[in-house]
């Protein structure tokens, strides 16, 4: 089975496309995903699933119209935060299983 992971600004998604044998190969036009809540309408933070490279689960940030300055600023370092460790780990973790691959492959042949 092939298939492709893609970042799009935080949200991971994999895209499949089925032929008539039962295989799936990799469907280059891009898909939106139907969501049923309007963001505005948003009461808590969302949680995502876990990104296949980082491990991070990617949150979308409750905007409040009655925030305070205090807390946009908090809730703005907050993504900051979330997307500076999703960088890091993200390359930490690729470069990790590189070098992992590279000294466990010789090893076990």
């Amino acid at each position: 089975m092939l298939r492709v992971i893609q970042r799009t600004r935080g949200l991971t998604y994999c895209r499949y496309k089925h032929s008539k044998s039962g295989n799936k190969q990799v469907d280059d036009t891009p898909k939106k995903i139907p969501c049923l809540v309007k963001e505005e309408d948003m009461v808590n933070d969302w949680i995502g699933p876990s990104d296949p490279v980082s491990n991070l689960r990617p949150i979308k940030f409750h905007v409040s119209k009655e925030d305070s300055p205090l807390a946009k600023s908090y809730r703005s370092q907050r993504q900051e935060t979330q997307d500076w460790n999703q960088e890091f780990w993200s390359e930490h973790n690729t470069e990790f299983y590189e070098v992992y691959r590279l000294y466990i492959h010789p090893k076990l042949e």
